[in-house]
């Protein structure tokens, strides 16, 4: 059986074949409260160091109008076997290829390779902590005003790891977001 994707013209990324049975690694989950919370797993040998990678394909990070990122958490799973490493976070538009000023770092923003290197290493990025994502802790109606980044339109989360290119180990990305003001619909 075949195996592939395709963009439709309504803009969906569509998985076909052999494709369409790889599991996600990556979800909206149950959180009590007021937050939500954005999970993904991160493969660190399966990202390119050269162009950034979608790290889910059904994942699409919500569209910033009333949104407040509270604090991103990255946890290592699994050390990574390579030092000298650094791991970005963040988002690219719905067309796959279109990463929004700022976006390319929204949640994490060059991690070091001291906390991906250490098996059970908890890190919670806020706003201006090192590290942090340049959306962290930002709420507007169209995140353009008073941000470090301009994301009019959700996105699917993106990561890019600099450095040695045979890096191994995984880490989990929580991003925890809440909606502010009144809820009309």
């Amino acid at each position: 059986m075949s195996s592939g994707s395709w963009t439709n013209s309504d803009g969906l990324y569509l998985q076909y074949g052999t494709a369409k049975a790889v599991p996600e690694t990556g979800g909206d989950y149950l959180s009590y409260g007021s937050n939500r919370l954005a999970e993904v797993t991160i493969n660190l040998s399966s990202l390119n160091t050269s162009t950034t990678n979608i790290v889910s394909n059904t994942l699409f990070f919500p569209q910033g109008q009333n949104l407040f990122i509270e604090k991103v958490e990255l946890v290592t799973e699994v050390a990574s076997s390579a030092t000298g490493n650094a791991l970005s976070v963040g988002l690219v538009q719905d067309d796959r290829s279109t990463v929004p000023t700022g976006g390319a770092t929204a949640f994490v923003a060059a991690a070091t390779s001291t906390v991906l290197t250490t098996a059970g290493a908890l890190v919670t990025y806020t706003a201006g902590s090192a590290s942090g994502g340049g959306f962290i802790g930002y709420y507007n109606t169209q995140w353009n005003t008073n941000t470090s980044g301009t994301n009019s339109v959700g996105g699917y989360i993106t990561a890019y790891l600099s450095g040695v290119s045979t890096a191994t180990g995984q880490v989990k990305v929580r991003i925890y977001y809440h909606g502010v003001g009144t809820i009309t619909q």
